[in-house]
């Protein structure tokens, strides 16, 4: 390593590195409310705001946990692991406008308020497991058997997304903007494949320039092709008979967009606190927990610091609960929460930078760049077919990334293979369609949904829907009970990963 956790390089070189993590989180976290807001009904400027406010709040995160908190340096950023609870509760919501409980008009401000009263509640269950070690126990039922189908149902829970009109399509660019989606997928493949072996030396360092940013590459390019055909007539109405006039980009939100607004508590308003979006919260927030384990670990090796003991672990996880969930996201509202970002902990053996003050460099660059309405409105006026080519290339590797926690996993066993298809299979039709758990014979004959059951059970009853209309709820809760349930050794469920 060129510089260790504790180094603190030249200002010059901090500035920049710093900078390049901001870049290197960038893409991914302004994809996530680019995918929500739509769905919330959102208008552009609210978009706008919310991809400053989540930048905002990543750099607050990582700048208190590298300073109080783990003191790794681990970028915060947010988590793809949310977005189908969040969706769930995106549903709720837009079955309360359809049946005139609320108006169409406040449809945007009632969803995040309840997102952010999910997630304030489960910043208080994860600093509750944080400082009082329970984590540590729990882990001892997960395995990377259990969370590699879980991650992955992530990314496949994404293939259909709910549109405006509350029915379920698949996330492909806009229809008849399809060439330009093409050539967006080309340059994510020409720059994160093809290129990453192109190196810039700056100061003592050597980056891969495409290898790092294949994101933020792909947008320049891409975006310049169609600004190009846009300005040259390829999208004029009376081009074609208007048939790419879908395609144009609008720059009315970066117009009316304001320079400066600081996000502030109770932006959206006071959070609301349902335990019908709460509950697949709970959820996601236990699998972030767990990666941020293995990111703790990772950061730590890459670093060149000694492997994280039980006492920072705890206190990573605790602050990661206290700050993303308690002050920030929660209060704020982001419509997301944060986790480690296993990007960055990549650039850290990259560029051989492995320094706290690096990382603290660009979270003041996060906590900058999301004062600027302006700057999130470039990404919210990134067109359809931008933004739907970019969701084929990613969403994708969410499933890859569940799937490599394989590798601690024994492969011929016919045990684990058994579960690991059980549990992807069964997330993705349950999930994708729960409606066969709605028959009578779940609904009015089982014993938990009769009315003389207890309230608990009630409970349960009222809100299946809640946990086995969500792909990720259904595949974790098959995993550990069968992961749990049928006899394997240590060693051939991979379990000592998480908990040695």
């Amino acid at each position: 390593m060129l510089y260790t956790v504790s180094d603190v390089p030249p200002a010059y070189l901090g500035v920049i590195l710093g900078f390049q993590h901001y870049l290197t989180m960038l893409g991914a976290t302004a994809l996530i409310p680019l995918l929500i807001v739509p769905e919330m009904g959102g208008t552009p400027t609210q978009m706008a705001e919310v991809i400053c406010t989540i930048f905002f709040v990543s750099g607050c995160n990582t700048l208190l946990q590298t300073t109080i908190g783990d003191r790794l340096p681990i970028v915060q950023g947010g988590s793809f692991a949310f977005l189908s609870p969040t969706f769930a509760v995106i549903g709720q919501v837009r079955a309360m406008v359809a049946s005139g409980e609320i108006g169409a008009e406040e449809q945007f401000e009632q969803t995040m308020r309840r997102i952010q009263g999910a997630i304030l509640t489960c910043g208080f269950i994860q600093v509750a497991l944080g400082y009082s070690g329970v984590l540590g126990l729990l882990t001892r039922f997960i395995s990377p058997l259990t969370i590699a189908p879980t991650v992955c149902m992530v990314g496949l829970g994404l293939y259909t997304a709910p549109n405006i009109n509350g029915n379920f399509q698949r996330p492909l660019p806009v229809p008849g903007c399809e060439g330009y989606a093409a050539a967006v997928i080309i340059c994510m493949v020409v720059f994160s494949q093809l290129l990453g072996f192109v190196n810039l030396k700056i100061g003592g360092a050597s980056i891969k320039i495409f290898a790092l940013f294949p994101v933020l590459w792909t947008v320049m390019v891409a975006w310049g092709i169609g600004a190009i055909a846009q300005a040259a007539g390829g999208m004029d109405d009376d081009y074609l008979g208007g048939r790419y006039a879908i395609c144009k980009t609008s720059s009315q939100v970066i117009e009316d967009s304001k320079w400066f607004r600081w996000p502030y508590p109770g932006q959206w308003g006071a959070p609301i606190f349902d335990k019908c979006a709460i509950l697949p919260m709970i959820a996601a927030m236990l699998v972030s927990m767990v990666e941020s384990i293995g990111d703790y670990y990772a950061a730590a090796q890459l670093a060149g610091a000694p492997p994280p003991s039980g006492p920072v672990i705890s206190r990573g996880l605790a602050g990661e609960g206290l700050v993303w969930g308690l002050i920030l996201c929660g209060l704020i509202g982001t419509g997301n929460g944060t986790t480690s970002y296993g990007e960055n902990i990549g650039a850290l053996g990259v560029t051989k930078v492995g320094s706290r003050a690096v990382v603290q460099a660009g979270a003041c660059t996060m906590i900058f760049m999301g004062c600027f309405p302006k700057f999130g409105a470039v990404f919210a006026a990134m067109p359809g077919w931008l933004v739907g080519g970019l969701y084929m290339c990613l969403f994708g590797l969410i499933c890859s990334c569940g799937l490599a926690q394989l590798q601690h996993v024994d492969l011929n066993s016919s045990r684990n293979l058994f579960i690991l298809g059980f549990c992807i299979y069964n997330g993705l039709s349950l999930g994708g369609d729960p409606s066969p758990l709605r028959t009578r014979l779940l609904a009015q004959s089982f014993v938990i949904c009769r009315p003389r059951a207890g309230r608990a059970r009630r409970l349960l009853c009222q809100h299946r829907p809640v946990f086995f209309s969500n792909t990720m709820i259904v595949s974790l809760l098959a995993g550990v009970l069968l992961d749990n349930l049928i006899p394997g050794t240590r060693a051939e469920r991979g379990a000592g990963v998480y908990h040695s």
